[in-house]
């Protein structure tokens, strides 16, 4: 499957990314800055114009997004 990967450069996403990527997927990395496209994902024409470079593809995945880490006790809702 050719899988556009949005947040693919985090922590997340690069895991993600290998793990995609050994199951013999191809990877299309998409970044605010980096990767092989870069887009802003709280823009709606930002991503109109990503997928129109991109061309067909056959799933989105999203890891993006700044979380903390810590014990799901020591989460908020905030």
């Amino acid at each position: 499957m050719k899988i556009v990967l949005i947040g693919a450069k985090g922590t997340i996403g690069e895991k993600v990314a290998h793990l995609l990527t050994q199951e013999g997927h191809e990877i299309i990395k998409v970044g605010k800055t980096s990767g092989d496209f870069q887009a802003n994902i709280e823009d709606a024409a930002s991503l109109g114009a990503l997928y129109k470079k991109i061309g067909s593809f056959d799933a989105v995945a999203v890891a993006a997004g700044d979380i903390p880490f810590a014990p799901l006790t020591e989460l908020t809702y905030e």
